[in-house]
């Protein structure tokens, strides 16, 4: 007979052993399908080596939490003050505050300090470009972007010389390497969708290769290459969470509710302990014309303490009340939205919606020429992703 008692300590010897099995490599991939949560709660484990705390501050910069990954580097340089990854944070923070020498100071120092005998270390040249090239594209251009170009090409050339190649490092490479090819050449894509093919050609199932390439077919807006590009990616990782919301998105846009409802449905499975789950079912309500169900179900959301509520959540809220008639309360909600969304996720209707919330009252005409603004800037000057 089995000893019961053996058995569940046993057992629960192997649950924990899988746990922990759970590799620094592991949780940057969970955060590069875009499911946060799962990534966060292994990245944690390694907050107190360099890499480990370098990508948690990642996580937390794509959860929209740059003051907690902030506070991570800032953490981490007072015990390991010449770690190579802790100065890349240091330097991207330092270009978020336009401190500009400063921050390439800390970026020469992060390559000095990783550099071996004969050549500079790809995974921190990969880490230095990223964070140039991020930061050129979200804080209005700072930064040399050329100089993010030439050392991600750089990475490329040192990742692929080996015998023994890092497949998943030389993708990421390439994939770096292609947002920076794309910000340093607004409207020319064919030396980025060049790069991230290049990513594909070292692994093929690199999700955010072809998550990348659809990003050029949006921005030409050349939609069905587009959905193409996203299926594929999510094809090669099911827990694609970036390619599911974009298709979400495209879906509503086509006003195909039932459509973008299966879609949820999908993001809600892949995602289950995640707060923002319930703006799914606030769009459901609106949907239906149920604008009091989406109303509370939104400010269920709004009262939850989430600390990465979607900002389209106040959009939502927004849009009901103008659906109500009553766009006195619709215009707080809408300038929550405006204060909270990222500039490169603002849509034309987002400007019409200010617009209608506006109309009923004197003076407050904002939304038509913001519109026009926004199309010059996105078409005439080239979409930026």
């Amino acid at each position: 007979m089995i000893n019961k008692k053996l058995l569940l300590i046993v057992l629960g010897g192997m649950i924990m052993g899988l746990s922990n099995a759970q590799s620094l490599r592991d949780g940057i991939k969970e955060l590069y399908s875009g499911r946060v949560i799962v990534a966060g709660k292994i990245l944690q484990k390694y907050e107190n080596s360099p890499e480990g705390a370098y990508w948690l501050a990642r996580n937390y910069l794509i959860e929209e939490r740059p003051d907690l990954a902030r506070q991570t580097f800032e953490k981490g340089l007072t015990t390991n003050p010449t770690a190579p990854f802790l100065l890349v944070g240091k330097g991207y923070f330092l270009l978020k505050d336009k401190k500009v020498n400063e921050a390439k100071q800390a970026f020469e120092e992060a390559l000095t300090n990783s550099k071996g005998k004969k050549q500079n270390d790809p995974t921190v040249l990969n880490a230095v470009g990223r964070a140039m090239s991020q930061a050129y594209a979200l804080f209005d251009k700072v930064g040399d972007i050329n100089f993010a170009v030439q050392k991600l090409e750089e990475a490329a050339k040192i990742a692929t010389s080996p015998k023994k190649k890092d497949n998943w490092l030389i993708a990421d490479i390439y994939i770096n390497l292609g947002d920076a090819y794309r910000r340093a050449n607004p409207g020319e894509g064919s030396k980025a969708f060049d790069a991230y093919q290049s990513a594909l050609n070292v692994d093929p199932l690199f999700a955010q290769a072809d998550y990348r390439k659809a990003l050029i077919f949006k921005s030409q807006r050349n939609w069905p290459l587009f959905e193409d590009n996203i299926r594929r990616a999510i094809a090669s990782d099911p827990n694609f969470l970036f390619g599911y919301y974009e298709l979400y998105y495209y879906k509503l846009g086509l006003k195909d509710y039932e459509g973008a409802q299966s879609i949820a449905k999908q993001i809600v499975e892949h995602s289950p302990d995640n707060p923002n789950n319930e703006y799914f079912n606030a769009m459901s309500f609106y949907f239906n014309k149920n604008y009091d169900g989406a109303i509370s179900s939104a400010q269920k959301l709004l009262n939850s303490g989430s600390l990465t509520i979607n900002p389209r959540v106040y959009k939502l809220i927004g849009y009901c009340y103008i659906e109500k008639k009553d766009t006195a309360k619709a215009i707080p909600f809408v300038e929550d939205y405006f204060a909270k969304q990222r500039k490169d996720d603002f849509l034309p209707d987002d400007y019409t919606l200010k617009a209608m919330a506006y109309s009923t009252t004197p003076k407050r005409t904002h939304g038509i020429s913001e519109l026009s603004g926004w199309i010059k800037s996105r078409y005439c000057f080239g979409e930026q992703n």
